[in-house]
């Protein structure tokens, strides 16, 4: 069944598997050697029923999350406060870090 465009796509793989269907997402596009546009594609997951993968999918594309490992709640923080600090007034700044600084318990998970 096709999905709508930049939803993702469900996939499946060959020979005898216990999770046969492959759930991929576009995170991006790059490029190549000829000049032409290439999607950059991650992996969500693999399942075992074909329903399973577009429930993930569509569970996914309801509240879609940062898929790289380890990423801390510091380092989201940090990359994200180097873009938004530069349009914001100091209060704001000083009211961000403040809310960061009150949940030191968060900031290696």
């Amino acid at each position: 069944m096709k999905q709508p465009n930049g939803y993702g796509s469900i996939s499946r793989l060959g020979g005898k598997r216990r999770k046969p269907y492959r759930v991929r997402i576009t995170t991006g596009f790059e490029l190549d050697d000829n000049g032409k546009s290439k999607q950059i594609q991650r992996t969500l997951g693999t399942y075992a029923t074909y329903e399973e993968a577009v429930d993930a999918l569509a569970a996914y594309n309801k509240n879609p999350v940062s898929l790289e490992p380890g990423v801390t709640f510091a380092e989201i923080f940090r990359r994200w406060s180097a873009g938004r600090f530069a349009s914001t007034r100091e209060n704001t700044r000083k009211s961000y870090t403040a809310a960061y600084n009150a949940v030191p318990m968060l900031h290696d998970m």
